[in-house]
């Protein structure tokens, strides 16, 4: 079985904060950015009808096989930066993820199933070194590639996939105040299983983040455990673990 195309080998990150804002770029593969980027741009629009920013494209370099894409500065700060009412910030990430997740997927954002994510996890577990950071460190990734694909889920009862961000971190909103100006570039939208980006998330915001606020986090994104669609906690460890695996060394 051929792997999908893997969404991270698309990389996204803050290049810096400054009196402008924040200033996200991407390393892209240059042979799909301009996939990548219509992706961005579809993403972007639908967005948009929801009050949610997403960064135009400021530049655009070729460095060997990737892209180097710099993006236009979202005012304010990312959530890590001091002077942030983090309560109410992890709050807004978790109404921001859900509103996400509530736009229509559009046709040019890929579908990522739970066994395509295996097959990815195989493809690049497979070709990893060295040890996986905490909690995985114990493990080889040879062991690890074996649980992934021992323990696949079963689509969820009553749930359709949703649009993914697919890199939606602590460092995915930016904010004013304690208000919302927008999100990162979706590089690595997908359209799959909501735990996909929650997994994403608490993974993040428990390594920076108090540990008192993440059940904030559930119940404002609406999956807290005393919600009507509570999330599960295997499927939220298979999903990271798996995520963790595909993302090229």
């Amino acid at each position: 079985m051929t792997a999908p195309v893997n969404p991270w080998a698309s990389q996204l990150f803050v290049e810096r904060s400054d009196a402008k804002g924040v200033h996200y770029c991407a390393s892209l593969v240059a042979d799909t950015a301009d996939d990548v980027l219509e992706r961005v741009d579809t993403v972007r629009a639908a967005l948009a009808s929801h009050d949610i920013e997403v960064p135009q494209v400021a530049s655009r370099a070729n460095e060997d096989e990737r892209a180097r894409v710099s993006f236009e500065p979202l005012p304010g700060l990312v959530i890590v930066e001091p002077g942030n009412q983090v309560e109410a910030i992890v709050r807004g990430l978790g109404r921001t993820l859900a509103a996400i997740h509530g736009v229509e997927p559009a046709p040019v954002v890929a579908p990522l199933s739970p066994s395509q994510l295996a097959e990815l996890a195989t493809v690049e577990g497979t070709r990893r070194t060295d040890p996986l950071d905490r909690p995985y460190e114990r493990q080889t990734p040879e062991r690890l590639v074996e649980i992934v694909r021992e323990r696949i889920p079963a689509p969820a009862e009553g749930a359709s996939d949703v649009l993914c961000h697919g890199a939606f971190g602590v460092n995915a909103v930016v904010v004013a105040g304690n208000d919302s100006t927008g999100i990162a570039p979706p590089v690595c939208a997908v359209v799959a299983d909501r735990h996909l980006d929650l997994a994403t998330l608490l993974r993040e915001a428990a390594g920076r983040l108090p540990a008192e606020l993440m059940p904030q986090l559930l119940d404002a994104y609406g999956a807290g455990p005393d919600s009507p669609n509570p999330a599960q906690p295997a499927r939220l460890d298979w999903f990271d673990l798996a995520r963790t695996l595909a993302q090229p060394q």
